[in-house]
């Protein structure tokens, strides 16, 4: 066994009989351990906005309190991003004139997003990582999406008129 920068090989019992060497990436292994971990901190902590989100939802407009989005992760695998339905389940499309007054507000904090704290549990999302797309993407080989972008945590991404967000 051997260390380089962020790679350990192991030589494992199986692998030393068919005469080759597993390669394990100890940081994806840790990094998802803290994303798991950070995950089930955050459903936790914000288990009372995930409950006054979903009655605020269920208050404002008919309608399911979650909604799947489909999107590319990790090796173009084909995953469900969960969200906080933010627009009416009348009509068709998804523009501005459609979303609820609390869909707004969701929409402009961010709080829509929450939900994706459940991808990150399943292992289909990472904490930080470029987001995921909409369609397949040879890109997406390489790394795992994230809910949040770094743009978003270091503030390079401008901001645009009417965008709450970051």
């Amino acid at each position: 066994m051997w260390f380089d920068d962020d790679l350990l090989i192991v030589q494992d019992s199986r692998s030393a009989a068919r005469g080759g060497t597993e390669l394990m990436l100890v940081s994806e292994q840790i990094h998802r351990v803290f994303d798991f971990v950070a995950a089930a901190t955050g459903v936790i902590l914000l288990a009372p906005i995930f409950l006054v989100t979903a009655i605020a939802i269920k208050l404002d407009s008919r309608g399911a309190i979650f909604i799947r989005e489909p999107k590319f992760g990790h090796g173009n695998r084909k995953i469900q991003l969960f969200k906080f339905r933010f627009v009416s389940t009348r009509g068709g499309g998804n523009s501005p004139a459609r979303r609820t007054r609390i869909g707004q507000i969701l929409s402009e904090t961010g709080i829509d997003d929450l939900p994706q704290l459940f991808n990150v549990l399943r292992g289909e999302l990472s904490i930080i990582g470029p987001p995921p797309c909409p369609c397949p993407n040879p890109r997406l080989n390489e790394v795992k999406p994230g809910m949040i972008q770094r743009a978003q945590i270091f503030a390079i991404r401008k901001r645009r008129p009417g965008d709450g967000r970051l």
